[in-house]
């Protein structure tokens, strides 16, 4: 792997400049975690969710044309120990939302679904299976569908749109081994996943191969790919705060033995972004601790030789998504903070 390390250093030197980061406007206030984000457009309008803990669901219903600095409304907010991690639209009204409970009376995964646009939702729960709870959800097509959990080694796969939580299937890809953060998931059926070791289904989460993560520490947590260029992120919050990210420029066959990037948290979401403008992709990598107040987004123009602090929130970054929106791609990115999480946008012309 020492071939890329080479081509890395051999790479024009330009300056990577910073994408402009919009905030939005939030109705809530105080301590708020905010834990994934999905968006669609439908009828010229984009639509996204926003799930976090304490029951929160956020809601964003805008023209495609309107500026970025939106305003989010609540959807849910139940102020309990219901916990969302993941979230879905279907459509402009349809969507699906994953989490747990975990309180005096017990602890269960919840699947719930609206379709009403949030008016109304029918909840499901898998008793005792706190590490069902999952996100982000992908889903190839109305029914094909896949999330691993936020903790433990489980992951969980549908084949019927997984509006109940018998329609769940648990997946373990290897034995005693966690994942987390974003993943591939495509209509071919392939999927890749990180965590403490990086697994690859070719058939919907049926088999799979599994390797030790890319980076030396044993760690990696998040994972994305456009063409030939790929990413894999990385950190720890012990025995230091710090992160990390390598490159590949194989289709994620090998990876840079080097770290392209080391940063003072762990990096838990990562994007890769082709654009017509340069040969090289524009690398997008987020993360944080929330319990050390640190968390940021990171990008690099030249195939990672150099890379900008492009926002400091001072928050943990829980994940980034992004949404084709014809002649640019808008990257979203959720966060969670003491005084009050974020979520803030960004425009990548195509």
């Amino acid at each position: 792997m020492f071939f890329l390390s080479i081509i890395i250093l051999l790479q024009s030197a330009a300056v990577a400049s910073s994408l402009t980061w919009i905030k939005h406007n939030l109705p809530l206030s105080g301590e708020l975690v905010l834990t994934d984000v999905h968006a669609i457009i439908e009828d010229s309008r984009i639509i996204a969710l926003a799930s976090g803990e304490e029951g929160v669901l956020l809601k964003l219903d805008v023209p495609v044309d309107q500026s970025g600095n939106y305003s989010w409304t609540t959807l849910l907010d139940s102020s309990d120990t219901t916990y969302w991690y993941g979230v879905y639209l279907f459509s402009a009204s349809s969507y699906l939302i994953s989490g747990f409970h975990d309180g005096a009376d017990g602890a269960y995964g919840i699947v719930s679904f609206s379709d009403d646009g949030g008016r109304s939702w029918a909840n499901d729960t898998k008793v005792d299976v706190v590490a069902w709870a999952g996100g982000p959800i992908e889903f190839s097509n109305l029914t094909e569908g896949f999330m691993p959990s936020t903790s433990g080694q489980s992951s969980w796969r549908t084949q019927s749109g997984g509006r109940n939580a018998s329609e769940w299937l648990e997946i373990i890809p290897s034995s005693g081994q966690w994942h987390s953060g974003n993943f591939i998931y495509d209509k071919s059926g392939l999927i890749r996943i990180a965590g403490s070791n990086d697994c690859t289904s070719l058939d919907y989460a049926i088999s799979w191969t599994c390797q030790d993560p890319w980076d030396p520490s044993g760690i990696d947590t998040a994972i994305a790919c456009s063409g030939s260029h790929c990413l894999v992120g990385g950190g720890e919050i012990s025995p230091t705060v710090s992160g990390w990210t390598h490159i590949s420029i194989d289709g994620g066959q090998s990876f840079s033995s080097t770290r392209a990037l080391t940063s003072s948290f762990p990096l838990r979401s990562v994007q890769v972004i082709s654009t017509t403008s340069s040969a090289d992709p524009l690398y997008i990598v987020a993360g944080g601790n929330y319990f050390s107040a640190q968390g940021g987004i990171y990008s690099s123009i030249d195939g990672g030789v150099q890379w900008q602090l492009d926002i400091d929130l001072g928050q943990e970054v829980k994940a980034c998504r992004t949404l084709n929106v014809t002649s640019f791609i808008r990257v979203f990115c959720v966060s969670a903070g003491s005084t009050g999480g974020s979520i803030v946008s960004t425009d990548v012309p195509l």
